[in-house]
């Protein structure tokens, strides 16, 4: 781009457009539905409880979940360092995980 593209009446727009680009790439990449809900069941391992998190590799907890919770999975989706996520849509005795996402390595389908 010349310099002028830059100028007083196209201030910022490069970058709102950049963004909003960015942010539909993500999206249309990201999430790839279950077929007809999985069923799945936590096995982290380490034992320790597994986190449900907002998003795919996000920061936020909602809420830990035991090993053998019976989960309903409805959607995967990858974050951007490539690990596989798993969203619950229901999991036994554990309402407040509805809606988060959870690493697919640590729950087994059935």
């Amino acid at each position: 781009m010349t310099p002028a593209a830059y100028g007083p009446g196209r201030r910022g727009h490069g970058l709102r457009h950049l963004s909003a680009s960015l942010a539909v790439a993500c999206l249309a990449l990201a999430v790839t539905p279950a077929g007809a809900a999985d069923r799945c069941m936590v096995t982290d391992p380490t034992g320790t409880p597994l986190n449900v998190r907002s998003a795919p590799g996000g920061r936020t907890i909602l809420a830990t979940l035991p090993n053998g919770v019976t989960l309903d999975i409805g959607a995967y989706a990858d974050d951007a360092k490539g690990k596989r996520w798993a969203r619950i849509d229901g999991a036994k005795g554990h309402g407040e995980a509805a809606g988060g996402w959870v690493l697919r390595e640590f729950v087994s389908c059935f």
